[in-house]
C-alpha cells in the first residue's frame, strides 16, 4: 500500500510540473540585421541596423496557434545620401515578416512557429531579400519637416536623389550583435517627433477633410522609425 501511494504521489507531482510547464508562455528571440547596399556617384554605401525580435506564444505547446505576441526593439535603417538627404528603411509591425520572406525555405520546412524560430536562429549567412518584399523606403525633402516625407521607389533612387544613385540590394542576416541605438536620434532629433505630433493635433482641429489625412505622413508612426521597448 505504501508503494502505491508513493507512485500516486509521484504521478501527481509530475502532473503538476507538466501543467506549470504547459501554461508558462514560451519566449523566443533573435537579432536580425537589415542592410542596404547603395551605389552613389562617389562609391558604394552600406547602411544597416540591428533589431531584436521577441516572440512569445500563449502556451509552450501552442506554437502553431494564434495568440502570439511580438515585441520589436531597435531602429529603422538610415543611409546618408549626402547634402542633408537620407533614406530610411522603415520598421515593419513584427519584423518577422522580413525574416519569413528572406528565409522562406526554412519557414516552409518548420512544423510550427516555435520550430521555425529555432531553425531561424541557427541561420548565419547573409541573404538577399526578395525585391518584392522590401520594407517601405522614405526620405524627407527637408529633414526638419515631417510633412516633406516622400516614398522612395527601390528601383528608382535617381528620382529621389539624382543620377548615379541606385539601390543594389537589401540583405537580412540573423546576428549576434547589439541592437542599434542612436542613429535615428542623430538624424531626426526629439524635436522632429514633437513637431510631427503638433502637426497631427492641428490637422485634427481642422477636420478630417484636411489634406494631411490624405498624405503619406498619416500612414506612418513614430514606431516605424524606432522602438525602445525593453
Amino acid at each position: 500500500m505504501k508503494r502505491f501511494f508513493q507512485i500516486l504521489l509521484a504521478l501527481f507531482i509530475g502532473l503538476i510540473l507538466f501543467i506549470l510547464w504547459a501554461i508558462t508562455p514560451s519566449t523566443n528571440q533573435w537579432n536580425q540585421k537589415l542592410t542596404l547596399y547603395i551605389t552613389t556617384p562617389t562609391g558604394e554605401v552600406a547602411a544597416s541596423s540591428v533589431i531584436n525580435i521577441k516572440y512569445g506564444s500563449a502556451l509552450k505547446w501552442a506554437g502553431a496557434l494564434d495568440g502570439a505576441d511580438f515585441t520589436v526593439r531597435g531602429e529603422a535603417v538610415v543611409a546618408d545620401m549626402s547634402e542633408g538627404r537620407f533614406v530610411f528603411a522603415l520598421l515593419t509591425e513584427t519584423g518577422e515578416d522580413l525574416a519569413i520572406d528572406t528565409y522562406r525555405d526554412v519557414f516552409d520546412a518548420a512544423k510550427d512557429r516555435t520550430q521555425w524560430i529555432r531553425k531561424l536562429t541557427n541561420q548565419t549567412e547573409e541573404r538577399d531579400m526578395p525585391a518584392d518584399d522590401y520594407p517601405l523606403l522614405v526620405t524627407f525633402e527637408d529633414i526638419k519637416d515631417p510633412t516633406s516625407v516622400r516614398q522612395v521607389q527601390p528601383d528608382d533612387f535617381a528620382t529621389s536623389f539624382g543620377q548615379g544613385y541606385t539601390l543594389k540590394r537589401m540583405t537580412l542576416q540573423v546576428v549576434d550583435e547589439a541592437v542599434t541605438e542612436g542613429q535615428i536620434e542623430n538624424v531626426l532629433n526629439k524635436g522632429f517627433f514633437e513637431t510631427w505630433g503638433k502637426i497631427h493635433k492641428e490637422a485634427l482641429v481642422r477636420g478630417t477633410n484636411d489634406p494631411y489625412f490624405k498624405s503619406l505622413l498619416i500612414k506612418l508612426k513614430r514606431s516605424n522609425f524606432h522602438r525602445i521597448t525593453k
